[in-house]
């Protein structure tokens, strides 16, 4: 079911964006460029990387914090550097592109349901292909009907475009054991608080 919801961009929640990244740089940039492109800004972008040869140079609006380690990890090294006023983090894969209302539809279903604790946006293709073809399959799309859709309670988030309250992911961290994002990515069960 897709969820239809008007609102002022002034009641919308806000968030910050966690982006893990590794040996990618000129990726990442163009992932930094669709997140400033959102018609809801983000309070903050925070970087995570192994080191500073992985970021070529930061963005207005983008924090970068250098922790070597696995995914899960770093994700909640990110979880740790976002601002408190922050109610909601969008975790997204260093090769994403978005549409420009991703944010918003996001945080208007956030606002709109109290009882959801994360979710995943559609993704249009799962492949590697090269951004300007991205952008332009995003820009066929017809929105709403292609963002945020019920998968059902016992769902499994999509780690590459996911979001989720914050108070949800300060007490559920990521399982940083594993290695591999098969299983859930890393995060167990959430609840409503």
């Amino acid at each position: 079911n897709v969820l239809p919801l008007p609102f002022l961009m002034e009641n919308l929640p806000r968030y910050s964006v966690i982006i893990t990244s590794k040996d990618r740089p000129a990726t990442l940039a163009g992932t930094i460029q669709t997140l400033l492109r959102q018609s809801h800004p983000a309070e903050s972008i925070v970087v995570v990387i192994d080191k500073a040869s992985d970021l070529d140079s930061l963005q207005n609006g983008c924090g970068s914090l250098i922790f070597p380690g696995a995914l899960t990890a770093k994700r909640n090294a990110g979880v740790d550097n976002v601002p408190a006023s922050s109610g909601l983090l969008l975790f997204v894969d260093d090769d994403v592109e978005l549409h420009q209302d991703y944010a918003r539809f996001a945080c208007e279903l956030f606002a709109s349901h109290p009882e959801i604790v994360a979710a995943s946006g559609n993704v249009l293709v799962d492949a590697s292909i090269p951004r300007a073809r991205a952008i332009g399959i995003l820009a066929q799309a017809k929105i709403p009907e292609s963002h945020f859709k019920s998968r059902g309670k016992d769902s499994v988030l999509y780690g590459c475009n996911m979001i989720l309250r914050r108070e949800a992911a300060l007490q559920e961290r990521f399982d940083e054991a594993l290695q591999f994002l098969q299983q859930a990515n890393g995060i167990g069960r959430l609840d409503a608080p």
